[in-house]
């Protein structure tokens, strides 16, 4: 019977076939459009930044916990209100394991941030209510309304309840 480990294995090689699928369509459809290729050749690789970069980080956090941890997705995103970052859904990791890698994930954030030119003055774990497992990690650039919202009128970071503050620089 095969194990968790097998299983993912088998999920990650899967993934790849489509993927690799996927790229050829993209490629053929690419050649296709005859108008803006360079800004849709940037899209194209800013995709698979994030497809690397998605595969990356599963893998650090894998090697760091030591435990089947699985990224279910990548996202960059750009809120009503003006902040943008990256959110990270996961499955697997537990607070107490952000807790103590947390200058590992801080600075290893930094730099998938930097690679994926996003600047992120906020990085926190989002958390299952009433649970010690972890939803999401996010990096966060927050727009002027959200930052004082969350610091508040005396400067000292105030998180919702489900928030679990990894790194925050103050303006």
């Amino acid at each position: 019977m095969p194990d968790l480990w097998d299983l993912m294995r088998l999920r990650q090689i899967h993934q790849f076939q489509i993927h690799k699928t996927h790229q050829n369509q993209v490629h053929q459809i690419l050649e296709k459009i005859s108008v803006n290729k360079d800004a849709n050749w940037r899209l194209y690789m800013s995709i698979i930044e994030l497809q690397g970069a998605r595969a990356e980080i599963e893998k650090k956090l894998r090697q760091y916990t030591g435990k089947a941890i699985f990224l279910a997705e990548l996202d960059v995103f750009a809120l009503a209100c003006g902040c943008n970052g990256i959110t990270a859904n996961v499955r697997g990791l537990s607070v107490d394991d952000v807790d103590v890698f947390k200058d590992v994930f801080v600075s290893y954030f930094a730099g998938v941030c930097e690679k994926l030119d996003v600047k992120s003055t906020f990085l926190f774990a989002r958390l299952i209510p009433a649970t010690n497992e972890v939803a999401a990690l996010n990096a966060r650039n927050l727009c002027e309304k959200c930052y004082v919202e969350l610091v508040g009128e005396k400067g000292v970071v105030k998180p919702r309840p489900d928030m679990f503050v990894l790194h925050f620089k103050k303006k």
